[in-house]
């Protein structure tokens, strides 16, 4: 059993539960938090997302004690750690981007895992992961320009549109619980400067109308800086 303080960056909403994710405080390497459950794609149960102490719901930029059993990574995913989920987790202390940043700097990838769409391809993966060896499958970025729209073609889901080196961003869905649970309730809206993402990317899925496999990318995370809802 391996204890680990992390700085949560992600909490975003999956089939099955909640990706928790973050930083670890001793090295500024991406954490992610998984189950031992296969039957909900390794998700962390919503009920263990509180303070096992306060009830306080844990929030992005608390900082977490976790127990953690072993690391779990596979070929997408190099940053996973199996948490023990009956010992829960405890709530440390409250972080902020400051701190972050100096851990662990935004990514300076040249793009959006490959390209400025919501997908890339299994085949380009394989070259991107040749060019960056073994990228990690969460990225930190600023952005300067951000658009959050509510999309009624994809089942009413959110979608982002950003820019990010020079080039637009495209429909990359949010799974940021308290982003979907705040949305204006309107087309279009956007945000101010001086804004974090987390970028997310999944397992391969293959859709009906795709040739092969894909990677999906999501917003896993939204940060103003300063956080205003904490």
């Amino acid at each position: 059993m391996v204890e680990k303080q992390i700085i949560v960056l992600a909490r975003s909403r999956k089939i099955g539960g909640i990706c928790l994710a973050g930083i670890d405080t001793s090295n500024g390497q991406w954490v992610r938090l998984v189950s031992n459950d296969a039957r909900t794609d390794h998700a962390i149960p919503s009920c263990n997302m509180r303070d096992n102490n306060s009830g306080q719901i844990i929030q992005l930029l608390d900082v977490i004690s976790a127990n953690c059993i072993k690391k779990q990574e596979d070929y997408i995913h190099p940053e996973n750690w199996i948490a023990d989920t009956d010992r829960g987790f405890h709530v440390l202390r409250k972080s902020g981007m400051d701190e972050v940043l100096k851990l662990h700097p935004c990514d300076d990838y040249p793009t959006v895992y490959g390209n400025i769409y919501s997908k890339v391809s299994k085949t380009n993966w394989e070259t991107y992961i040749k060019r960056y060896e073994k990228p990690h499958s969460l990225m930190l970025i600023r952005v300067d320009r951000k658009k959050l729209y509510n999309n009624e073609d994809m089942g009413d889901k959110v979608v982002v549109l950003f820019d990010y080196n020079g080039d637009t961003i495209k429909w990359l869905s949010l799974t940021d619980g308290h982003e979907m649970d705040h949305k204006v309730k309107s087309d279009e809206y956007g945000f101010d400067e001086d804004t974090y993402l987390v970028i997310s990317i999944g397992k391969p899925y293959q859709a009906s109308n795709d040739r092969e496999e894909y990677y999906y990318k999501f917003v896993a995370s939204v940060i103003p800086d300063p956080v205003p809802y904490i």
